[in-house]
């Protein structure tokens, strides 16, 4: 009966706490934790209630994985982010490494993570808007990790969709410069061409159409 004791925790008070949906939860122990309404919720948990220390583990690792959630769906609120991009800002913030991992794999099983719709909403904006080339391009993806398999048919859908002649053209014309086989003596123009991810041989084959 002794050691019953020990292993079951009375809970004395659920208090709301300031924070919007999260409660405190008070052990006659004294000791004190908070927890979200959802988790609140789904472990039934209420004042005079005991609960034993298995219970406790659980209740805590499901409250971790609520606050990884809350804060996954937080950041894509803002914007469509990969999977990679997602594990090393929670990763960051010191965040267990597997306990992140399952919470992204739930919520790519979801569809709320989806590196192949991430993929070509940002390469798109890269090339569409930024007019990259693909060295440039690909770079920009290193930090996102995306697998080559996902990635490359994207891209070459998409260098169909702006074609590299027109996307150079449109780098010229911007710097308010006339098309003309000249330009290839502009080493300052050839090397803003070269910096947006272009290689020699595609700005010499485009220049030299003029």
């Amino acid at each position: 009966m002794g050691r019953l004791k020990k292993l079951n925790h009375r809970i004395i008070s659920i208090k709301p706490q300031r924070s919007k949906n999260r409660f405190n939860i008070t052990l006659e122990s004294g000791d004190v934790f908070g927890i979200s309404e959802d988790v609140l919720i789904s472990s039934k948990l209420s004042e005079g209630k005991y609960v034993s220390d298995k219970e406790l583990g659980m209740i805590t690792n499901h409250e971790v994985h609520q606050k990884i959630k809350e804060k996954v769906l937080h950041l894509l609120s803002f914007r469509a982010r990969s999977r990679f991009e997602l594990y090393t800002r929670l990763l960051r913030k010191g965040f267990d490494r597997s306990k992140i991992s399952n919470v992204i794999d739930e919520l790519e099983e979801k569809g709320y993570i989806d590196d192949k719709e991430f993929s070509k909403m940002y390469a798109t904006h890269l090339i569409r808007s930024k007019l990259l080339g693909k060295i440039a391009v690909k770079y920009q993806f290193k930090k996102h990790q995306i697998a080559s398999d996902i990635l490359d048919p994207i891209l070459d859908e998409l260098y169909i969709k702006y074609p590299i002649e027109e996307l150079i053209k449109r780098i010229i014309l911007k710097k308010e410069q006339k098309l003309s086989p000249e330009l290839i003596k502009d080493k300052k123009l050839i090397d803003h061409i070269k910096r947006k991810g272009y290689s020699w041989g595609e700005i010499t084959s485009v220049i030299s159409s003029f």
